[in-house]
């Protein structure tokens, strides 16, 4: 295998790409937009007249009444976006905080010029606090409705006055909703231009937008563009491909062991050797998770001992990935070994790692076998958290298996909410067989 950076007529990186894009497109029924969104927009989903039913998710910062009359005037067909609206809101003596506009931005994003209207009151109002949150929401109400030009105006004058935002994340909206819109070109332009900006460079945020970026355009198919920007500041600025390497391959390798390619996903690995870079555990674990998915547990097991070797070394997800591939097998062997090495190598197991092996148990029935994990568990400090204790139960109770609610009560004394959670699961079973 060539090179990945110094071939002077192809490199691995284009293979990689090319291969890649061989693959079923994740998106077959995108269309490219025919058209460009303005400013205001007249789209809107909100045209529901009379009083709102939304409820807003509980929060002590806020009044839900206030959140409700909010709605109603939102929902109100002679609220128009604009002075009509804002004198309306100005009537209501309603103060918005955050808390309060984030949820109104989470139930109505889907009209960007209700929206906007909302935002710019509630930015001129005496004593707001401006928040890059909600900032970041309005972007985000703007890129999903693809009026980019909208989104860069307020993005544009807010870094002209000396209040918070925009951040990385405003960044990250759009490129992702670029790379969904199938807009390789503005979606590049808008992390440069998040790269040239003091913000973005002191907050060391670069290779995570480097990285969202080549991320979005594998999943939306848009690889060749991908290939054709990494070749380009490579010829441009070797530095730069320095930097960004490990992200490439960690990507790549990722890409490779969801379309069960693991053996490309290997040569990568072994090409990162021959090129002096040492791989971390964002390469390592997808490809001991395919392995250990597939079976191969000798593979794996041998792609551990490489990973032990290495400064970083490995970390839970790479045992509970092999837990997890012994369990599908019906190997308890196995994945009690590798529970063993990874308590043994100062790992303690998680909620996911017991998972793994309830799942065993319940698929077999194993009942009583589950029971003693519990058991052990519990002798060892651990204390089962409710979802795990819930989903085991209702494995018990759909296999009528009266005999654990005695031994519950007495190993575990469950509190008094869980307990009825798992009483309701049961309940029919435990009639009907009386």
């Amino acid at each position: 295998m060539t090179s990945l950076f110094f071939h002077t007529r192809s490199n691995f990186l284009s293979q990689a790409f090319f291969l890649l894009l061989t693959s079923k497109n994740p998106n077959p029924s995108y269309q490219k937009p025919s058209h460009c969104y303005r400013f205001f927009s007249n789209q809107s989903s909100l045209s529901v007249t009379g009083k709102s039913l939304i409820r807003p998710k509980p929060d002590p910062n806020f009044d839900c009444n206030d959140f409700t009359t909010i709605c109603d005037l939102l929902t109100n067909p002679s609220s128009l976006p604009g002075p009509t609206l804002e004198a309306a809101l100005d009537r209501t003596g309603i103060e918005l905080g955050p808390p309060l506009l984030q949820q109104i931005f989470d139930r109505f994003g889907s009209s960007p010029k209700l929206m906007l209207s909302l935002f710019l009151w509630s930015e001129r109002r005496p004593g707001y606090r401006s928040s890059v949150d909600i900032f970041n929401a309005m972007i985000k109400v703007f890129a999903r409705a693809r009026e980019f030009e909208s989104a860069w105006c307020l993005i544009l004058n807010r870094l002209k006055r000396p209040i918070e935002g925009p951040n990385m994340d405003t960044f990250a909206i759009l490129i992702r909703r670029y790379a969904r819109a199938g807009m390789p070109s503005p979606a590049i332009r808008t992390l440069e231009f998040a790269c040239s900006l003091d913000l973005i460079c002191k907050s060391n945020s670069k290779l995570d937008l480097f990285e969202i970026l080549l991320d979005s355009f594998c999943k939306e198919g848009l690889v060749w563009e991908a290939s054709a920007y990494i070749e380009r500041k490579r010829g441009i600025d070797p530095y730069w491909a320095s930097q960004f390497i490990v992200v490439t391959y960690g990507i790549l390798v990722q890409m490779y062991c969801q379309m069960c390619r693991v053996e490309e996903a290997v040569e990568l690995l072994d090409e990162m050797k021959r090129e002096g870079i040492e791989p971390d555990a964002i390469v390592y674990n997808p490809i001991i998770d395919a392995l250990g998915e597939a079976g191969r547990f000798k593979e794996a097991l041998g792609m551990m001992e490489r990973f032990l070797v290495l400064e970083s070394g490995p970390t839970v997800s790479s045992y509970n990935s092999l837990v997890n591939g012994f369990c599908k097998a019906g190997d308890l062997e196995g994945a009690n070994k590798i529970l063993k090495m990874m308590i043994s190598r100062g790992f303690m197991p998680t909620t996911t790692t017991y998972n793994y092996f309830f799942r065993y148990f319940s698929k077999l029935g194993k009942i009583e076998e589950g029971l003693n994990l519990y058991t052990k568990m519990m002798e060892y400090g651990y204390t089962p958290d409710r979802s795990l204790t819930i989903s085991w139960l209702s494995c018990c109770a759909s296999r009528r298996d009266w005999t654990w609610q005695c031994k519950l009560e007495r190993k575990w004394k469950l509190g008094d909410m869980i307990w009825t959670r798992c009483m309701h699961h049961v309940g029919p079973f435990a009639m009907q067989d009386a």
